[in-house]
């Protein structure tokens, strides 16, 4: 049983003939999962944009639980 959510980041091609890549945020809980946010980026995203983005998240999330 999970309490909490887990945040799970995947940044890949959907295909190798595809030279795009995307990037997850996914929440995972007991009632399934739910797509957090997506992005497209043309080259392999840097680790800087991937905390940026995931940051990003985090805080949407921390502020929807608020109120």
């Amino acid at each position: 049983m999970i309490e909490k959510p887990i945040y799970y980041m995947s940044a890949e091609r959907p295909t190798v003939e595809e030279n795009h890549f995307l990037l997850y945020i996914v929440s995972v809980t007991d009632d399934g999962s739910e797509l957090l946010a997506w992005k497209k980026f043309t080259v392999e995203p840097t680790k800087r944009q991937v905390r940026k983005l995931t940051k990003f998240a985090l805080n949407h999330i921390k502020q929807i639980q608020k109120g």
